[in-house]
């Protein structure tokens, strides 16, 4: 994929996870499955039921309005930088172009136990973004962040291939 990412850390992920710093309202993942029930008129109740779908999602708020961010909330675009100069403030500029390109990031997040302080990791192993950005300026009471929903994906670089993982330390 074009890039790996992580959320927020207790403790060092080291290379190649890329902190994006802090969220609002914390890390969201779901993991949904579908199912087709079979059904015969000789059976009060579906004889086989069939696993037909799954979905496994991600989803944050990132607390910091930049344009890398919205690089990854929007997951096309690309991010140029001007360097400072004397006299001249530098600067870092997302543009959405006219080129389209399958992005994809491994998502990491962790958070504290309560019990031992310890961390659970979560990695969605391959995720596109698929939310878009929305962002409301002008609220006096609302500083203006990025919301990040991404769909996960498998991950066929390894076999058996891997969605999402969750580890207990």
């Amino acid at each position: 994929w074009s890039s790996l990412m992580r959320w927020r850390s207790s403790r060092p992920w080291g290379t190649p996870w890329v902190p994006l710093g802090f969220t609002q309202e914390g890390m969201e993942y779901e993991v949904s499955m579908d199912y087709e029930d079979i059904e015969v008129d000789q059976a009060l109740l579906p004889v086989l039921s069939l696993a037909s779908g799954m979905e496994v999602m991600g989803r944050t708020t990132l607390a910091e309005y930049k344009p890398a961010n919205i690089l990854v909330g929007v997951g096309q675009g690309e991010v140029s930088t001007e360097a400072a100069d004397e006299g001249t403030r530098g600067w870092n500029e997302y543009s959405l172009t006219t080129d389209i390109v399958d992005t994809y990031y491994s998502l990491g997040f962790d958070f504290k136990k309560n019990d031992d302080g310890e961390p659970i990791r979560g990695i969605i192993w391959k995720a596109r973004p698929v939310g878009g950005v929305s962002s409301t300026f002008g609220v006096s009471d609302q500083n203006p962040a990025v919301p990040v929903e991404m769909k996960g994906f498998p991950d066929t670089s390894v076999s058996p291939g891997r969605i999402l993982s969750i580890r207990d330390h």
